[in-house]
């Protein structure tokens, strides 16, 4: 037996058991202290609102109540109508039954609700007083959150990128500039679940969220059970294919 032969056998279990274990963790319905209200419309929904909430319970984050209520058809921003999957306001969460219905997996709906589950606890609530701006890109003032700008250049910071603190997104208009990450890849918070395109692989709670969620008041039991983007991470990305959500 060749030891190319070998190694490609033990990257392949690696991998296997890799993404068994993801999907296994996908699974968890332990909401901690969490709690939830939902409407009639919005009660099918129950189980992938639980796992959704689950992500940050399993993260040590500790709970609020959330709402959830159904939206009509398409969101009004900027007297557009838009695609949007769910939306957030306060602590109450609206899903768009039309587009959350024809979303192609519950993992992708799962994705949705911890997407928005984050707004709720306060991920881009900063106010445009507490954001600055470097070389055209916006980013978490520094001396505001010192905690997670720190986190920040700690652990994604990538090489030859000088920005102070975590980049916030840009583009998208109401409802996605300003309010999120930036998910462009080359300031390196591209797969945090709170970026401003939600895709298929950008799924981690980041220590940077975490850490700024820490910082506002929010209780937190360790930031550095965030998420890093891992080589099983990189793996999963060459072998599945990082799409945006309601493409």
């Amino acid at each position: 037996m060749s030891r190319s032969f070998i190694l490609l056998l033990i990257l392949v279990t690696i991998v296997a058991i890799s993404v068994g274990l993801y999907f296994s963790l996908s699974d968890s319905t332990d909401i901690g202290d969490f709690t939830y209200t939902t409407t009639n419309d919005t009660k099918k929904y129950d189980s992938v609102i639980r796992k959704g909430i689950a992500k940050w319970a399993d993260m040590g984050v500790k709970g609020t109540h959330i709402y959830f209520k159904k939206e009509s058809t398409g969101v009004n921003f900027n007297n557009t109508i838009s695609n949007t999957i769910a939306k957030t306001s306060g602590n109450t969460i609206f899903i768009v039954q039309s587009v959350f219905d024809n979303l192609s997996s519950d993992k992708q709906r799962i994705m949705t609700i911890t997407h928005e589950v984050g707004h709720v606890l306060g991920i881009g609530l900063w106010g445009s007083e507490n954001v600055s701006t470097s070389g055209g890109q916006s980013y978490l003032n520094e001396t505001k959150f010192p905690e997670t700008a720190k986190a920040y250049i700690d652990h994604y910071r990538p090489s030859g990128i000088t920005l102070p603190g975590p980049p916030i997104e840009n583009d998208g208009g109401q409802g996605t500039a300003s309010v999120h990450w930036e998910d462009n890849p080359t300031y390196g918070l591209h797969k945090s679940i709170m970026g401003g395109t939600i895709r298929t692989n950008s799924d981690l709670i980041t220590i940077v969220d975490l850490t700024y969620l820490k910082e506002i008041g929010v209780k937190v039991d360790d930031v550095n059970k965030g998420q890093k983007f891992t080589i099983f991470y990189q793996l999963r990305d060459l072998i599945i294919k990082d799409k945006k959500i309601n493409e």
